[in-house]
């Protein structure tokens, strides 16, 4: 034995000639005596995966809803060594290439995925299309709040939804109305509710009570009307 070629083309007279491999290939050894006589040792190298996983999220439903919202993660790795598990966004493992979640409210959640050589990738999706919480509106206000004989005259104003968007309100009296705002005539004593709805079916009431209506005449017991004759003044009243 006299030297060796190594696949990167430098000599060396080691006789445990070896090189680094930095990607997979076909790779060669030419190993020479003194007198010029060689011999080619070939390796094929296939199990270097340096490329991280990757993964695409998909949520259902997708559209604005009041419930939780479910992500789906698919994940895939083109460095060879394949997918080996998942990490969701609560530290729970699951080996092989799809996992679930549940998120239960708007936010980002992260699923870490890995290979079989090690590699690891953060793959993350925000949800923003859970609304959970009720529309908002003014607190209804009555006209005339003073004593009356006559009927009341309630308003609601300022219907709002943050989230998937106001809705309708529906009247004390089961009608509806996309305004707004809304005005309702009460003819008598009691308590009136509002109900103000945003697009995936959440419902703020909102209340008044009215007790200033007085529609009862005025009563009295009269006195003094003689019911014998008499020739006297006589004194009447109530």
């Amino acid at each position: 034995y006299d030297h060796a070629k190594l696949p990167n083309g430098t000599t060396t007279t080691s006789t445990n000639p070896w090189q680094t491999i930095s990607s997979n290939g076909t790779y060669s050894f030419i190993l020479y005596d003194k007198v010029g006589n060689s011999k080619t040792y070939t390796q094929v190298v296939t199990k270097i995966d340096k490329a991280a996983p990757t993964g695409v999220i998909t949520a259902s439903p997708s559209a604005w809803t009041n419930g939780n919202v479910t992500l789906t993660l698919n994940a895939s790795d083109t460095g060879g060594s394949g997918v080996y598990r998942i990490m969701d966004d609560s530290g729970v493992y699951t080996v092989g290439a799809t996992d679930t979640f549940v998120a239960t409210a708007n936010g980002t959640y992260d699923f870490t995925v890995y290979d079989n050589a090690g590699n690891s990738k953060v793959v993350s999706y925000t949800v923003t299309n859970i609304d959970k919480s009720g529309p908002t509106a003014n607190a209804p206000t009555a006209n005339p709040t003073t004593w009356t004989n006559g009927n009341v005259t309630i308003s609601l104003t300022g219907a709002a939804d943050a989230g998937s968007g106001f809705k309708n309100i529906v009247l004390p009296d089961g009608t509806s109305t996309t305004s707004t705002s809304a005005s309702y005539t009460a003819v008598n004593n009691g308590t009136y509710t509002f109900k103000v709805y945003d697009n995936v079916g959440n419902v703020t009431d909102k209340s008044i009570v009215i007790s200033n209506i007085d529609r009862v005449l005025p009563t009295a017991t009269s006195y003094g009307n003689p019911t014998a004759w008499t020739n006297t003044n006589v004194d009447i009243g109530l």
